[in-house]
This record gives structure tokens, sequence and C-alpha cells, in this order.
């Protein structure tokens, strides 16, 4: 782990940073994780908003979708519930590689959801032997607003482009030669 600090008394506006890695490999990973950091600090420049972080969004955005296709009717009701439920991709991934009980600890994750308990719970990931849901905000774990913002509009975009499809691509057996007859030279 590398950490780069500033001095509050320091007036610097740019800055150069030089990677080292022992391959090629290693170093395409640190330029990334370096861009993504400078990334996420000019997005919470921009727009300082942040949302309980650790699945606690996803966990909340599908129970309230679920809830609101029980009020719908029809075709759309089961869509609005599988999207419901593709939202909980991110939290049970986050279970999964935790180590805990993905079925327990989603069910939980569920209950804990419930309206009287709030919205903020989420999976405790750095603590294998502690498989419960924890309050987000209270442990200081967020994601950045815009980040989250256009990763839903990006899936929303891609369930609707996939449901706009009219026609059914099939695929055919690819061209080219057909394979030689065996002659007697090739017994």
């Amino acid at each position: 782990m590398v950490v780069f600090s500033q001095e509050l008394d320091e007036d610097t506006s740019i800055a150069t940073i030089v990677l080292r890695a022992s391959t090629e490999n290693v170093l395409n990973d640190l330029e990334r994780s370096i861009d993504d950091g400078v990334h996420a600090v000019r997005a919470i420049m921009e727009d300082g908003r942040l949302l309980p972080g650790a699945g606690a969004v996803e966990l909340e955005l599908s129970r309230r979708l679920k809830a609101f296709a029980d009020e719908v009717q029809g075709l759309d009701q089961y869509g609005i519930k599988k999207f419901a439920e593709a939202l909980d991709v991110v939290p049970r991934t986050l279970v999964e590689n935790s180590g805990c009980d993905t079925t327990a600890m989603m069910h939980a994750l569920h209950v804990s959801h419930d309206p009287s308990n709030g919205a903020d719970a989420a999976l405790n990931g750095f603590n294998t032997e502690d498989c419960e849901p924890f309050n987000a905000v209270q442990r200081g774990i967020f994601d950045i607003y815009v980040t989250k913002v256009n990763a839903l509009r990006l899936a929303v975009d891609a369930a609707i482009t996939i449901l706009k499809i009219d026609q059914i691509v099939m695929s055919k057996p690819a061209g080219g030669p057909k394979p030689r007859e065996a002659g007697p030279m090739d017994l």
C-alpha cells in the first residue's frame, strides 16, 4: 500500500508521480489504481455527495423496487421484480467474496433493510468472523454519488436496449471450404 499525503501548509497544484514495479503487469495495475483514485477525488470535488457503501444502496433500491412491483400488474411487474433481483448481485458478490454463508447473510441483509431498521445496513466484508449486517454510515463506508448514479444509468440503458431488440439474431454455420473426402492415399 502506498499513501500520498500533503501537509496542510503546503501550496501545490501540480504533482508528478513516478511509478516503478518489478513487472509490466504490476506497473499497469499501479497505474490503473492511481488513475481510479485521481478520478474518485475529481468526482468528489465536482459533487461532494456520498451514499452508504458496501452494498447498502443496492439492497435498499432492491427492497423499494420489489415493493413497487407489488403495486403494478402484468409484465411490468415481472420486469421490475427482475431488475430488483439484479440489484442484489452487488451485495451477493460482496458476501461471496467475504467468505460468509451467502444465503444466511443475504437473508440477514434483506431483513435489516426493513423500513423500521433503516436503509444503511451493509455487509462487513473485512471481518469474516463477524458475518452480521452493520450500519455503513456509522462505520464511515461510502460510495461516490456520481459514480453510483452513472453505474445505475448504464445498467438501465443496457436493460432497455436488450428489451428493445425485436429480432432474434440466429447464428448460421460459418462458410468456407467443405472438408475433402478421404482418398486412397489417406488410409
